[in-house]
């Protein structure tokens, strides 16, 4: 009761194929019907949601996440990777808001690097930085509503996303400010 601003159903479920897009927009649906004065989001890579726009016509709000970094970008084509995939989903969308729910870049780990076609994307402080203040630029240019990931590392991630994985806060462990 006034408290839920927007309730976000599932996080990259569709990226991990945890479930089937059918599946999802249940769950949105279900929950609508549960409480239908609280606007409903997904928190999806950009990709899973251009490749499923159903789920993006059964919200009402479009939560999207996107990494150049994980694409392999490098830190020169960040943004333009950033405005690209929001362009794309944002024609789906229609009249629907979309809000970026997660993009960050990691202060250290390896190289990303899909092939030998593309430039590759380095993990460092000084890209980091670059690319929140880019982020920054972008989402007032565009009046788009982004949230960074992340606050603090966490040293749990290295088993599940390698070098990177741990190493995306703007604060340490110990929330000692990166830059």
């Amino acid at each position: 009761r006034g408290t839920v601003d927007l309730a976000v159903i599932g996080n990259e479920v569709l990226f991990r194929k945890d479930m089937a897009p059918t599946e999802l927009i249940g769950y949105i649906e279900r929950f609508r019907e549960a409480v239908p004065h609280v606007p409903v989001a997904v928190g999806e890579i950009a990709g899973s949601l251009l490749e499923n726009p159903e789920v993006i016509r059964a919200c009402d709000v479009v939560g999207m996440h996107q990494y150049p970094y994980w694409e392999g970008e490098c830190i020169s084509h960040a943004i333009r990777n950033l405005d690209s995939a929001y362009s794309a989903v944002k024609a789906i969308a229609g009249n629907r808001e979309v809000r970026i729910l997660e993009t960050g870049w990691p202060t250290a780990g390896r190289k990303r690097k899909w092939d030998s076609r593309y430039d590759q994307a380095v993990a460092s402080l000084w890209n980091a930085r670059r690319y929140l203040e880019g982020v920054r630029r972008w989402a007032r240019l565009n009046r788009v509503i982004v949230y960074w990931f992340e606050l603090a590392d966490e040293r749990w991630k290295l088993a599940t996303e390698g070098p990177p994985g741990p190493h995306w806060g703007r604060f340490t462990e110990d929330l000692i400010r990166k830059y």
